[in-house]
Formats: C-alpha cells, structure tokens, sequence
C-alpha cells in the first residue's frame, strides 16, 4: 500500500501546492521518459536470467551494474538531446515549457537500469529484509521530502526530489547488496 501511494503522492502534492496546470506541465514532462524507461525495463527483465540462480556474488552483479550504469547514462544523454524534439512532436505547444523538465527528469534515468540489476539481485538471492528496507525506507524518505522541496523549489522541487530518490535508491540498495544477510 505505501508504494502505490509513494507512485503518486508528488503529483497529488503538485496538484493541491501549485494546481492543475503544474501538474500538467509535470505530467507531460514526466511522460516520454517514463515509457522509455518502462519499455527498457521490460527489455532488462527479458535478459536478467544470469541473476536467477542463488549462487551470485556482489562481484558478478557489481560487474552487471557497471555495464548497466553507462547504457543508463547513455540513455539519459540521448533523451537529453532529443526530447526537445519529441514534446513538440507529440504535444500542442503549450506544454513547450515542459522541455527543460524533462531533460531534467532524463537525468533520473542513469540510476534506473543499476536500481533494477540490485533488485533483480536482492530477489535471487531471496533478500527478503534487504527488499523491505530498501521499499520502505525510499518512499518514507520521499514523503518527508517532497512536501518541503515542493513547497520551497515548485515543480522543479519535485524534479529534483525525483532525481534525488533515484540516487538515494541507488545508494541504499547497493550497500544492501554489499551486506551480507
């Protein structure tokens, strides 16, 4: 329950702080690089069979992760340089104004593909409590967060809270991964 209302609760935020046309602008931001990043997803989870045997070394996943961060990275650069393209592509101008935060929120995705290869590992391995700290501890953190930087920093406010819970996510599971249980 807590991570499905984690899912939305910077954009039921957006929309009480800062209203509805925020919250469009956020969406419309948010969109191209979420289906990407869903569409990679299921691409990575297609190819995730060497993390399926319970016999996996931190080495062999850290290996994994490495080669995962700099695909993400290069992702989030070619998003970087071509949504200017695509919102206007697909969007009435209105919602030009939305570039800049997308690029932005572009910059999430270089912590995505390791966040994953950590997950994938942590189930492998059947790191139950590990799972449950890193799906508890991020969206606490997150409803602390997003209240204050949405209430100082606007819609940018939430941008960067997002990019911040990637990192932190990242962070949080790779020392979870590097502990043994």
């Amino acid at each position: 329950a807590i991570s499905t209302v984690y899912n939305y609760f910077d954009k039921l935020l957006l929309t009480y702080l800062l209203g509805f046309q925020s919250l469009a602008i956020y969406y419309v931001a948010e969109a191209l690089p979420s289906h990407i990043v869903q569409q990679t997803k299921a691409v990575l989870a297609l190819l995730a069979r060497p993390f399926n045997t319970k016999n996996r070394s931190f080495s062999f996943v850290w290996r994994y992760v490495k080669y995962g961060f700099l695909i993400s990275l290069s992702l989030s650069l070619l998003l970087i340089l071509v949504l200017p393209i695509l919102i206007p592509l697909f969007f009435t101008t209105t919602y030009t104004s939305s570039i800049g935060i997308a690029q932005l929120f572009a910059l999430a995705f270089i912590f995505q593909i390791p966040i994953w290869l950590f997950e994938f590992y942590l189930q492998s391995q059947k790191r139950v409590r590990s799972l449950y700290i890193y799906q508890l501890g991020v969206p606490l953190i997150a409803f602390i967060a997003y209240p204050i930087m949405i209430a100082t920093a606007g819609l940018l406010g939430a941008v960067y809270t997002r990019i911040g819970l990637h990192a932190l996510s990242f962070v949080t599971l790779l020392i979870l991964a590097r502990r043994q249980s």
